[in-house]
C-alpha cells in the first residue's frame, strides 16, 4: 500500500497542511507538493488523503477518489488547447469555427511518450489517460475549486475533467480486458503528464507519469506483485535537481529541480530502465533557467535502478543536447536504442517558435545508452550545444541559420531492423509545407506523412501518403517483414486531394484542420518511393464530409468522430494478435465518450475497449467489445 512506502520526509511533506495561498514559488524535491500535482481528494486505499491542499477538505468530504482503485470502463481523455485558437471556416457555410492547435480524445497522447503498451508473457499491459468517476458524487473530477486548467473542451456544466492515469491488462488469447486500474488523479486537465510503462526482469510493472513543462515533478509506481496490477506502490525518487549538472548553470546555491516530461523508458539487460526525456529549462514565472538561454528544453538521460519498495534510484544523468531544443521519438531492443528527433527554434534568443519544428537528426546506442552513435557509428561528442554539434547527426537538412523555415517536421515514430552496428532505422514523420500559420490548423497547408530511412550506407526521404490533413495526426510504424526492411504504417487518413504538393481542392479535400481520421494502412519498404495512395487501406468507416455540398444534411460537428494517436505495442512478437492501440473521439467539442480500439496484426480494427463495464470474472476481466464505428461507441 502506499501508505507502507510514504515514510520519512516525504510522508511530512505529503500530508502537511498547505493553503493555496501558500502555492510553492518553485517546483519542490517532492512530486507530491508540487501544484496541481495531486487531486483535491485522491485518498489512499486505506483512506488517507494524499493531497497538500488544506482548504481542499479531503477528509471531511463526502467525496473521494481512492487511488488503486478498479473502474468501470474506458474512457479516453478528450482535450483542447484553449490558447492557440484559430477561426476557419471549416463547413464553408459563411460561419467561421474555433479551432485549436490541437484537440480530440488524448487518451493515448503523445507520440514522444513510449512505451504507452507493452506485450509481457503474453498479455499486453498499457496506460490511458481519462476522466474520473467522484465517489459520493457520481461525475467526473473537475478541475474546479482551485485546479488547474489549459483546455476548452468544457461539460454542459463549464467545468473540464481533470486527469486521470489508468493500466489494464488485456488477454489476447481470450479476447479479454481487465477493469482499469486508476494509479493517480491530477488536479489539472493537461495531457502532457500521460504516462509511460515497462516491465523489469522479475515482471515488476513500472508506470511513469510525465511531468509538466518546469512546473511539476513526476511520479513513479511499480506493482506490488509481478505480473500483476491490482495494487502499486509509490518508488517516486527526489525530483532531480540540475544546479550541479553539466552544462547546466547553477542557481546561486539554490536547487533546480526539473521533472520527466515526454519520457521514453526501457528494460536494458544490465538491470536498469533506460529513460530517455525532455527537462524543461525556464520557469518564466520564477526566472530559473538551468540552459542558460541556449534552449528551450534540454534532452537528457538517465539510468533508473529498482530499489524494491524503496524510491527508485536515479543514476548517472547526461544531457544529450543543450541547444534551441527538440521533439524525441525512440525505440529499443535489449542494449540497442535509437533515437530520431526535429529540432525547433528558440523564441526568446533567435526569435522563433516552438511551432517552427524542422530538420530531422538520429543517434543510437549499442550499450543501452551509455554511449551514443551517430548513423556511420562515429561516437558524437555530449551535449550537443550548438549547430555545428548537430552535424554529424544530421538526417536531413531543411533549415539553416538566417534563413526561414519553409518545412516543418513533426515526429511521430522509429523502428529498426539489425542490432548494435548494423542497425537499419526508419523515421516517421509528418511534413508541412504552404502554411501560413503558426499552429498548422489549415485547410490550405500542404501536410504529408513521410519516411526517413538508413540503408546502411545513407539516409534518404520519401513520401508515404498525402492523406494527412494536421501536423499532430499520429501514426505507427510496425515491422512486418524484418528481413526486408519492410513495415505496415498505422495512420489516421483524411482524404486530402492532393498530388505532387499542389494546393488541394477543397470540393473533394475531407480536410477539417483537426488532427485525425479513419485508421489506415500502408506498406512500405526501406527505401522505396512514393507508392500512391491507392497503396492505403482504410480499417475503420469513412469520414463524412465537412462540406455541406457534397453531404448529406447530417450535422458535421456533432456526428464527428475521428481516430488519432495510434501506438505500438513495444516488443509485440511477430504472431501476436494486436499491435496498436488508438484513441477516438471529437476533435471539435467535448464529447462523454471517447473509445480506445486495438488494431489487428491481420490489418483490421474488430475490438474496442469496453466503455461501460458492468460485470467481470473471477480474474477481474471481461470482453472486449466488437468495433461497429467511432460513433456508436458508447
Amino acid at each position: 500500500m502506499l501508505k507502507e512506502v510514504l515514510k520519512g520526509s516525504l510522508a511530512a511533506l505529503l500530508f502537511s497542511s498547505m493553503s493555496y495561498a501558500d502555492d510553492p514559488k518553485e517546483i519542490t524535491h517532492s512530486p507530491w507538493k508540487d501544484s496541481f500535482n495531486v487531486y483535491s481528494y485522491l485518498k489512499s486505499p486505506t483512506g488517507e488523503c494524499l493531497t497538500h491542499w488544506e482548504s481542499s477538505s479531503c477528509g471531511s468530504n463526502a467525496y473521494s477518489v481512492t487511488q488503486f482503485s478498479k473502474r468501470d470502463g474506458f474512457n479516453g481523455f478528450g482535450f483542447r488547447l484553449s490558447w492557440t485558437d484559430v477561426k476557419i471556416d471549416i463547413d464553408h457555410n459563411g460561419t467561421k469555427e474555433t479551432v485549436s492547435k490541437y484537440s480530440g480524445n488524448l487518451g493515448t497522447y503523445t507520440a514522444k511518450h513510449y512505451p504507452t503498451a507493452i506485450e509481457h508473457n503474453n498479455n499486453v499491459y498499457f496506460v490511458h489517460s481519462g476522466p474520473v468517476i467522484v465517489e459520493g458524487l457520481g461525475q467526473y473530477g473537475s478541475t474546479s475549486g482551485g485546479g488547474k486548467s489549459i483546455s476548452s473542451f468544457k461539460r454542459s456544466d463549464g467545468k473540464t475533467n481533470a486527469l486521470g492515469i489508468y493500466v489494464s491488462k488485456i488477454n489476447p488469447a481470450s479476447n479479454r480486458v481487465t477493469k482499469p486500474t486508476l494509479v493517480h488523479m491530477l488536479y489539472k486537465d493537461d495531457p502532457h503528464q500521460n504516462a509511460v510503462l515497462n516491465v523489469d526482469a522479475q515482471g515488476y510493472i513500472y508506470i511513469v507519469i510525465a511531468g509538466s513543462a518546469a512546473n511539476s515533478g513526476s511520479f513513479i509506481f511499480r506493482s506490488k506483485y509481478p505480473n500483476n496490477i491490482d495494487d502499486f506502490v509509490d518508488v517516486s525518487p527526489a525530483t532531480f535537481d540540475y544546479s550541479r549538472t553539466y552544462p547546466f548553470q547553477s542557481n546561486n546555491g539554490k536547487p533546480l529541480y526539473r521533472g520527466i516530461t515526454y519520457p521514453k523508458l526501457f528494460w536494458v539487460p544490465d538491470g536498469y530502465f533506460r529513460v530517455i526525456y525532455t527537462m524543461h529549462c525556464k520557469n518564466r514565472t520564477y526566472n530559473t533557467d538551468p540552459c542558460k538561454g541556449k534552449a528551450r528544453n534540454a534532452l537528457v538521460t538517465a539510468e533508473l535502478h529498482p530499489n524494491g519498495t524503496h524510491p527508485i534510484q536515479v543514476k548517472n544523468v547526461k544531457v544529450l543536447a543543450n541547444y534551441r531544443g527538440n521533439y524525441v521519438v525512440g525505440n529499443a531492443k535489449g542494449n540497442d536504442i535509437v533515437l530520431a528527433f526535429n529540432i525547433y527554434l528558440n523564441e526568446d534568443v533567435h526569435g522563433g517558435s516552438i511551432d517552427d519544428r524542422t530538420n530531422l537528426y538520429y543517434m543510437h546506442s549499442s550499450d543501452g545508452g551509455v554511449s551514443w552513435q551517430n548513423a556511420k557509428n562515429q561516437n558524437i561528442t555530449l551535449p550537443i550545444q550548438s549547430e555545428a554539434d548537430y552535424e554529424p547527426i544530421v538526417a536531413r537538412k531543411y533549415f539553416r541559420e538566417g534563413e526561414p523555415v519553409t518545412r516543418k517536421i513533426f515526429m511521430k515514430d522509429i523502428n529498426f531492423t539489425g542490432s548494435g552496428a548494423n542497425k537499419k532505422p526508419m523515421i516517421l514523420y509528418v511534413g508541412v509545407t504552404h502554411n501560413g500559420t503558426s499552429i498548422d490548423a489549415s485547410l490550405t497547408a500542404h501536410h504529408y506523412l513521410a519516411k526517413s530511412f538508413y540503408d546502411g550506407y545513407s539516409w534518404s526521404q520519401e513520401k508515404i501518403s498525402n492523406d494527412v490533413d494536421h501536423s499532430y495526426s499520429s501514426g505507427t510504424l510496425i515491422l512486418s517483414e524484418p528481413s526486408k526492411n519492410t513495415y505496415d504504417v498505422y495512420f489516421p487518413q483524411t482524404p486530402d486531394d492532393e498530388a505532387h504538393g499542389h494546393l488541394k481542392n477543397l470540393r473533394k479535400s475531407f480536410n477539417n484542420a483537426l488532427a485525425g481520421g479513419a485508421i489506415a494502412v500502408i506498406p512500405t519498404k526501406g527505401s522505396d518511393v512514393y507508392q500512391g495512395e491507392e497503396q492505403a487501406r482504410r480499417l475503420t468507416e469513412a469520414l463524412m464530409h465537412p462540406r455541406p455540398l457534397l453531404e448529406s444534411t447530417n450535422p458535421y460537428f456533432k456526428n464527428l468522430c475521428e481516430f488519432n494517436y495510434i501506438r505500438s505495442i513495444h516488443n509485440a512478437s511477430a504472431h501476436s494478435k494486436f499491435v496498436a492501440i488508438a484513441a477516438g473521439g471529437n476533435p471539435y467539442q467535448y464529447s462523454d465518450h471517447n473509445p480506445l480500439v486495438l488494431v489487428n496484426r491481420n490489418k483490421t480494427v474488430t475490438s474496442a475497449l469496453p466503455l461501460n463495464i458492468t460485470s467481470v470474472d473471477s480474474n477481474n476481466m471481461t470482453n472486449l467489445t466488437r468495433y461497429t464505428s467511432c460513433k456508436t461507441l458508447k
